[in-house]
């Protein structure tokens, strides 16, 4: 059997989720596990008070607490997490969901030998732990869950891997490191993963997503005026795919698509600050995203109360 190590990351915790997620991972019908938690310097929840919760319900396999010597933030938590864990394989944890008992178990069994990752469906459920969904793809009506080789350059602007489903092959995560802090950490993997080889998918709803207000994901995510749209949404890409170029330094076929990407990014930042004439490059590269491309391309022309209207409905449409 092979040894899966479960990573989470931790920061001010909802106790009773977190016993909750804690008590899903002891469950576990995989039998060669361990865990490695590690806190975010958590400024509400003290240490002693999460490692009490993890030993009174991890009884089934070993585990290790850790905590960061300053705040890191969710991705170069996961960062961390992976470079400090052993083990032949990674399972990451958030810290208020759910597993199913034999979601391990399932992933593993299914997993081929020349696979990067696997990952898995997962049902929603609302704060109070009753299933509001039975899917992802329920709410993310654009979804699609890919497999096979050569899925790197989907994943670079799409990513359709759920961190909380996937396990990754332990050398193919550590390699990756350092993670591009602009990406979620989930996102990192799965595009890097997809990079070096085979990504698989299993059609089962393994984990039990709880949907709240601080969830770290969220798309449109601290955009509330078009300012916030370039900051948020351009600015930081842009930063990210320059450090992914670092990344992918020995990968021609990466280099190409990011550069183009480059090129989309920067002709979008253009436009919206007002040079009109970079529409045209947006649509020359609008495969990347075609209805990202076309709703840039409408903002300028939409008042601040049409665009609030928007941003209402692609909330709704990928909550």
């Amino acid at each position: 059997m092979k040894h899966v190590t479960i990573l989470m990351a931790t920061y001010n915790p909802s106790l009773p989720w977190l016993a909750e997620q804690l008590m899903s991972l002891n469950a576990q019908t995989y039998s060669d596990l361990s865990l490695v938690v590690l806190d975010d310097c958590s400024p509400d929840v003290p240490l002693d008070v999460i490692k009490d919760a993890v030993k009174t319900h991890i009884t089934a396999f070993d585990f290790e607490i850790h905590q960061n010597q300053k705040n890191l933030g969710s991705c170069k938590t996961f960062e961390r997490l992976t470079d400090i864990a052993e083990g032949g394989f990674f399972a990451y944890c958030d810290q208020d969901d759910i597993w199913e008992p034999d979601k391990i178990q399932k992933l593993m069994d299914a997993m081929d030998d020349d696979a990067t990752l696997i990952y898995a469906d997962l049902s929603i459920i609302n704060e109070a732990g009753e299933k509001t969904h039975g899917s992802l793809r329920d709410i993310r009506k654009r979804l699609k869950h890919r497999q096979g080789y050569g899925l790197a350059k989907k994943i670079l602007f799409r990513n359709f891997v759920t961190g909380c489903t996937m396990i990754v092959r332990a050398d193919i995560a550590k390699e990756s490191i350092p993670f591009v802090s602009e990406m979620i950490g989930d996102h990192h993997l799965a595009l890097y993963a997809a990079a070096k080889g085979k990504i698989q998918y299993l059609d089962l709803p393994l984990v039990r997503y709880r949907q709240h207000e601080t969830n770290v994901t969220g798309i449109m995510k601290g955009v509330s005026d078009k300012t916030d749209y370039i900051a948020v949404r351009i600015k930081p890409l842009i930063s990210q795919f320059n450090k992914l170029k670092v990344t992918f330094q020995s990968n021609e076929d990466m280099q190409s698509r990011i550069d183009s990407g480059l090129k989309w990014l920067y002709a979008r930042l253009n436009y919206l600050n007002g040079k009109l004439l970079y529409a045209f490059v947006i649509l020359w590269f609008a495969g990347f995203n075609v209805l990202t491309s076309f709703f840039d391309l409408a903002i300028p022309l939409m008042p601040e109360r049409v665009f609030q209207k928007a941003l209402e409905k692609i909330r709704g449409q990928s909550a």
